[in-house]
């Protein structure tokens, strides 16, 4: 969502609160990142929410700016519903945590949480870095996301072909990406055990169908937290059928040797990458990311620190 159009939209709804025009429809406020809004729409295709709830769109927290602080704590005042992640406090340097924002939340306002969807397991060379002294990740070129395999051959610098030809005959070691999924699925699970819905039992249920990249979950995961919210709410969890997919901007393959590896079957997920609609070869990422990566030495650098541990693990270490 545009941040004007949602601070518009923030004003028109904190002026229709304020003057008591709520109907009999309570409102909702859903916090969070980019899985926020997903979980949204997906509520609204839940008759029995529509009928009784208004959920107003928020940008996530990654995009809120400082001009948008007040409309959206003019809004919170007036939510009867408050559905978060776990987002910590001072957030970019600005009052946007979960405690922070509940602050606001009037008396009679009900809170229910859902865990922040991260999951490695089915993209076990899928990381994010980090710029040194930055708040929020460093979006690598074309896929937004890092892949071990690719800064392991920036740090010994092969070129783009030696490079690609170790991919094509790379295949994932077993017991690498057995820790990883199973890992990913301990933290995933002490995440969600304090917090009112649980994820990991549809990554369980569905498989390498599950996430589209390591934070992107399928409308399968997300319409099971939606299904679990409805049920606090003591509302049916019946839904209408959705359109589209609401996080697929982005859809890494899933190799074949990490679901042999996992003993999991072909799913029949896309075979290249799929960013915003466009399929990218492995060739054009692979050379990308290599280019990006001499321009860039200190996030290669601190992205070899951060991941050392995997990258050993993966038994391609520097």
């Amino acid at each position: 969502m545009d941040p004007r159009q949602a601070l518009k939209q923030w004003k028109s709804v904190a002026q229709m609160y304020a003057a008591g025009r709520r109907g009999e429809k309570r409102l909702v406020v859903i916090h969070g990142n980019c899985q926020a809004e997903a979980l949204r729409h997906m509520l609204s295709l839940a008759p029995a929410f529509r009928e009784r709830y208004v959920a107003t769109p928020v940008p996530p927290v990654h995009m809120i700016t400082r001009s948008q602080l007040r409309p959206l704590m003019d809004v919170v005042r007036r939510t009867d519903v408050f559905i978060t992640q776990p987002i910590r406090d001072n957030l970019r340097g600005m009052p946007i945590g979960t405690a922070q924002v509940a602050h606001y939340l009037p008396s009679r306002a009900r809170t229910i949480t859902f865990p922040s969807m991260y999951f490695d397991g089915f993209h076990p060379y899928q990381v994010t870095v980090h710029a040194p002294g930055a708040d929020l990740s460093t979006a690598a070129p074309l896929t937004d996301y890092h892949d071990l395999r690719l800064m392991h051959a920036a740090a010994e610098n092969w070129d783009a072909r030696t490079t690609q030809a170790w991919l094509d005959g790379h295949s994932a070691d077993e017991a690498y990406v057995r820790a990883v999924y199973s890992g990913s699925m301990q933290t995933l699970e002490d995440r969600e055990e304090p917090l009112d819905t649980k994820v990991t039992p549809g990554i369980r249920e569905h498989g390498g169908r599950s996430f589209f990249t390591l934070n992107h979950p399928s409308n399968l995961i997300v319409g099971g937290v939606a299904a679990q919210v409805l049920t606090s709410l003591g509302l049916s969890t019946e839904m209408d059928p959705p359109r589209r997919e609401y996080l697929d901007s982005l859809q890494a393959p899933v190799d074949s040797s990490v679901l042999a590896a996992l003993r999991l079957p072909d799913f029949g997920g896309t075979s290249d990458w799929r960013v915003r609609g466009q399929q990218v070869d492995q060739p054009r990422i692979t050379q990308t990311h290599l280019a990006w990566y001499t321009e860039h030495p200190q996030i290669l650098e601190s992205g070899l620190a951060k991941h050392l541990d995997r990258m050993t693990a993966a038994r391609f270490a520097t």
